[in-house]
C-alpha cells in the first residue's frame, strides 16, 4: 500500500551509531527472512521495506501486509491493529535477529535466516527438490498444511503436484493428499489425470466428500450420487449461454426506467465519531428504494466546506456482515490525511445492516440481490447524500469499492455520468463464465451446489443465493434470471465505463484475474482512454496492499482535489 497515510518513516525509530555503521539502522535493518529454529521450517516469514513501510508476508500469503509502528521495533498490521502484531529483537549490530508474532499462529519466536541459506519450504514453492526434504521431516498433518498453502496460489499447481507426489510416496493411504493432488492437477487443466487421483482418494475413504464432488463435476459415471438436490425449472445449458445483444439492450432499458430519486428521506441519527484519527459527524439517513426502507451513513469531517465526496461501495461475504462504521470502510485509510477533508458516503444495501456505536439498523429488501440491486441502493443513497449535505461539493464525487464493492462501483460508473472518477479493486466482471475457480467452470460449481443444496460458503452456494434463489422458489423464469446475471456483469457494458482506475491480482483465487483481462479487452479503444489499469501479478484478493492503495490515493486526490475546474468527462454512459 503506497498511500502516504500508510508510510512509516525511519525517523520513527531511534538507532545507534553502531547500527548505522553496520547498515542496520531503522527499518532496513529488520528486512530479511525469519523461520522457526531447530527444525525444518514448514513456513517462513518475509520482512521487507517498501515505500518506507514494513511489510510482512508468510510464504503462503498472497501479498504482504503493511505494519505501522507501535513502539521501538514493535508493529501492528495497518487496518487490523487489534489482531496482528510483530516484535523484533536486534543483534549487537542492530540488525533484526528474532521475530515474535501474534495473530499468525506461530507458537515460538522466529529467527533470522542467513541470506545464503536456502530453505526446503522455499524449494517446495518453486517446485524444486526441497519438497522431498519436507516430506521426510514433517508429520502428515503439517505436510497437508503446506500443500494447502501451495494450493491457495492459482499459479502453483505444478509445485503443489511435485510436493504431493512425494508425500503420497511416503503416505500412500492418505486420501487427503490424493484429493489435493487432484486439485493440483485441476489447476493445471489436466482433468483426466485429476479424476484418477480423486477416484483413488474415494477408494481409500468412500466418504471423502470433496473427492466425490469432484468426480461428479467432472461428469465421471462412477461418481457417488447425491439424492434430493435442488432442480432448476430450466436447463443449466441455457442459463450459462452467452448473452445476446438483445439481452444487453434490455438491461440498459431497464436501468433507464428505474426511478432512484430520493424518497421519504429522514435523518435518524447523528453521532460524533473519529474517522482516520480526526473528529467527524456521522449522519445516518433513512430513505426508500423501490418501496423498501434503506439506510446509509454520511461522514462529515469537522470544518468541512465545499468538500468532495468519496462514495464507498462495500464488499460481501457468505455471512453478509453489517457495515460497521467506520471500521468496515477502506476509503478513509486509502485517503490518509486527506480523509480529514473528504465526505465519506456509504449505504447499507438491501437486507443488510448498518452498525454505528454498537447499534444496528437493518435495511429492507432481499439481501441476495447483492449486485444489480446493490448498485441501485448505492446510486439512490448517493442521490440522497448530494441533496442533504450542504458541506459537499457535489461536482466532485468519486466511487470506490473492493470485491463486490468494486463491481458495484463499476456498474455505477457505467450508469451514472456525474461521477468524476471510480476506483475498483478485485471486481467480478462477469458471472456466466469468468468466475470459475480452481480449474472448475462456473457451471460445474453451480451444478454441484444444486446437487448438494449448498448454502452460501459451500461449493456454488453464493452464486445460487445471488442469482438462483428466486428461480428455485418458482418466482423467476429463465429470461429474467439471465437478465439479472447480465445486469450484475460490468463486462457487457465495459465500453461505457466512466473515468476509472481498476485493479486485479494474478493470484486471486476468489476473483480470477481473467475478470480484469477480459474487462479491459471489452472496453476497447475507449477503455484505453478512460481506464487506468493495474494488474498485481503476485497478489491475492486484497490486491498488493502497498501498491494498490498508493496508486488509488494518488488517483483519487487528483480527481477530488487537484483539478480546477473539475475535469472534463468524455468517458461514461452514452445514449442508446
Amino acid at each position: 500500500m503506497r498511500a502516504t497515510a500508510l508510510v512509516i518513516t525511519t525517523a520513527a525509530l531511534i538507532t545507534t551509531n553502531a547500527a548505522a555503521q553496520s547498515g542496520c539502522e531503522g527499518l532496513s535493518g529488520l528486512a530479511g527472512r525469519y523461520a522457526p529454529a531447530g527444525r525444518p521450517a514448514a513456513s517462513v516469514v518475509y520482512a521487507d521495506i517498501r515505500r518506507g513501510t514494513l511489510v510482512l508476508r508468510p510464504i503462503d500469503w498472497q501479498g504482504g501486509a503493511p505494519f505501522g509502528v507501535e513502539g521501538r521495533d514493535r508493529f501492528s498490521m495497518i487496518g487490523h491493529e487489534d489482531r496482528f502484531h510483530a516484535t523484533f529483537t536486534r543483534d549487537a549490530r542492530g540488525c533484526g535477529e528474532r521475530l515474535a508474532t501474534t495473530g499468525y499462529g506461530y507458537d515460538e519466536e522466529l529467527v533470522r535466516v542467513p541470506d545464503h541459506e536456502e530453505l526446503a519450504i522455499e524449494h517446495a514453492y518453486r517446485g524444486g527438490g526441497g519438497g522431498r526434504a519436507l516430506v521426510a521431516a514433517l508429520p502428515l498433518d503439517s505436510l497437508a498444511d503446506v500443500a494447502r498453502g501451495l494450493l491457495r496460489w492459482p499459479s502453483l499447481g505444478g509445485p503443489a503436484e511435485s510436493l504431493l507426489r512425494s508425500g503420497i510416496e511416503r503416505h500412500p493411504q492418505a486420501p487427503g493428499l490424493l484429493a489435493m493432488l487432484g486439485d493440483a492437477l485441476m489447476l493445471q487443466g489436466r482433468h483426466a489425470e485429476a479424476a484418477v487421483e480423486f477416484r483413488r482418494a474415494l477408494e481409500i475413504d468412500e466418504g471423502h466428500g470433496w473427492a466425490g464432488a469432484a468426480l461428479r463435476m467432472l461428469g465421471e459415471p462412477d461418481a457417488p450420487a447425491v439424492p434430493d438436490g435442488w432442480r432448476l425449472p430450466f436447463p443449466a445449458a441455457e442459463l450459462f449461454a452467452p448473452p445476446t445483444p438483445r439481452e444487453v439492450a434490455r438491461v440498459r432499458r431497464r436501468w433507464a426506467d428505474r426511478d432512484l430519486s430520493p424518497r421519504k428521506v429522514a435523518l435518524v441519527r447523528r453521532e460524533r465519531i473519529t474517522v482516520g484519527g480526526a473528529p467527524a459527524e456521522a449522519r445516518v439517513y433513512r430513505h426508500d428504494v423501490h418501496g423498501a426502507t434503506h439506510y446509509g451513513v454520511i461522514l462529515v469531517p469537522d470544518g468541512a466546506r465545499g468538500a468532495p465526496i468519496l462514495a464507498e461501495a462495500r464488499g460481501v461475504s457468505p455471512r453478509f456482515p453489517p457495515l460497521d462504521v467506520p471500521s468496515s470502510l477502506t476509503g478513509p485509510r486509502v485517503l490518509g490525511e486527506e480523509a480529514k477533508r473528504t465526505i465519506i458516503v456509504s449505504p447499507a444495501y438491501r437486507g443488510e445492516g448498518l452498525v454505528l456505536l454498537g447499534d444496528t439498523l437493518w435495511a429492507g429488501g432481499d439481501r441476495s440481490d447483492a449486485w444489480d440491486g446493490a448498485t441501485d441502493d448505492f446510486l439512490a443513497f448517493l442521490a440522497v447524500a448530494k441533496r442533504v449535505t450542504p458541506e459537499a461539493d457535489t461536482s466532485r464525487v468519486c466511487a470506490f469499492g473492493r470485491s463486490r464493492g468494486g463491481t458495484v462501483a463499476l456498474l455505477a460508473s457505467i450508469r451514472e455520468p456525474s461521477l468524476a472518477c471510480t476506483v475498483a479493486w478485485a471486481a467480478p466482471t462477469e458471472w456466466l463464465r469468468l468466475m470459475g475457480t480452481w480449474g472448475w467452470t462456473q457451471r460445474q460449481l453451480v451444478e454441484e451446489g444444486l446437487r448438494q443444496r449448498s448454502p452460501p460458503g459451500r461449493v456454488g452456494g453464493q452464486f445460487i443465493d445471488y442469482f438462483l434463489s428466486r428461480a428455485l422458489a418458482g418466482t423467476r423464469g429463465l429470461a429474467d434470471t439471465r437478465l439479472h446475471l447480465v445486469a450484475s456483469s460490468p463486462l457487457y457494458f465495459a465500453d461505457r465505463t466512466g473515468t476509472a482506475q481498476v485493479h486485479w491480482a494474478g493470484e486471486d483465487s476468489a476473483v480470477p484475474v481473467i475478470n480484469g483481462r477480459e474487462f479491459v479487452r471489452a472496453a476497447g479503444p475507449r477503455g484505453a482512454r478512460c481506464l487506468e489499469v493495474h494488474f498485481h501479478d503476485d497478489a491475492g484478493h486484497d490486491q498488493d496492499r502497498v501498491e494498490a492503495p498508493w496508486a488509488s490515493r494518488r488517483y483519487l486526490l487528483a480527481h477530488l482535489f487537484e483539478a480546477e475546474p473539475p475535469p472534463p468527462r468524455p468517458c461514461g454512459p452514452r445514449p442508446g
